[in-house]
């Protein structure tokens, strides 16, 4: 069985064609140059920004808490706009080497994959905070289910043209919204009355955001293409 998988190897395209390979090549070259950079620098950036700033929590109402994130606002536009641009080049790169080429379809699903789960870390991380109620304030949320909606929304229309994988990338919200049933049960069976507040909203809001990103990714996948 390995001398036969060996020489199905030896035969393939991966050796035998030399388009195929600098297609590869260019692939794997974005991945590594362009995309993995940049999506580690937008982790890095959104832990700096929600957990390292504990002082910007909430809505600023007082002047120096303003003008802090007024002045951290502008760190960031400037942070996501750059990351944002090499993000981008990398898809240039590898939307152009995979176009036409119906062997590289796994890794435009492969990079779907990549972007539903950091859709997943986002809405993960904006669970434990928010539904317990620990500190959801407005930029926290509007920034964590922007940046979730836009990886999902982009993993589907990445893999859109191979029309193979896509539907399934719903499939692993279900755990997270298991995982925020959960955390809302213990919130009421915690909580003697619930007050209607900005951080309720936000909680419910949440829920309803992580059941719609996969009907969406699922409505995408299987609306029929117009001649």
């Amino acid at each position: 069985m390995l001398q036969s998988l060996l020489r199905g190897l030896a035969h393939s395209s991966l050796y035998r064609d030399f388009r195929f390979q600098i297609r590869l090549t260019v692939v794997v070259g974005a991945l590594f140059v362009f995309v993995f950079p940049s999506l580690v620098g937008m982790n890095l950036f959104y832990l700096d920004l929600f957990s390292g700033h504990p002082d910007l929590r909430g809505f600023p109402e007082q002047p120096a808490a303003l003008a802090a994130f007024i002045n951290l606002a502008g760190d960031a536009a400037v942070r996501e706009v750059v990351l944002g641009l090499v993000f981008s080049a990398g898809l240039i790169c590898i939307l152009g080497a995979c176009h036409g080429e119906a062997r590289l379809a796994p890794l435009l699903n492969a990079l779907g994959l990549l972007l539903v789960m950091y859709s997943l870390y986002f809405l993960l991380v904006a669970s434990d905070r928010c539904i317990p109620g620990l500190g959801c304030s407005r930029e926290f949320f509007f920034t964590a289910a922007g940046l979730a909606g836009a990886f999902g929304l982009g993993a589907v229309m990445i893999a859109h043209s191979p029309r193979r994988m896509a539907a399934w990338f719903a499939l692993p919200y279900i755990p997270l919204l298991i995982y925020q049933d959960y955390l809302w049960l213990v919130t009421l069976a915690r909580t003697p009355r619930i007050v209607l507040s900005w951080e309720t909203t936000f909680a419910v809001l949440l829920g309803f955001i992580t059941m719609l990103i996969p009907i969406l990714l699922a409505l995408i996948r299987f609306t029929p293409r117009r001649s």
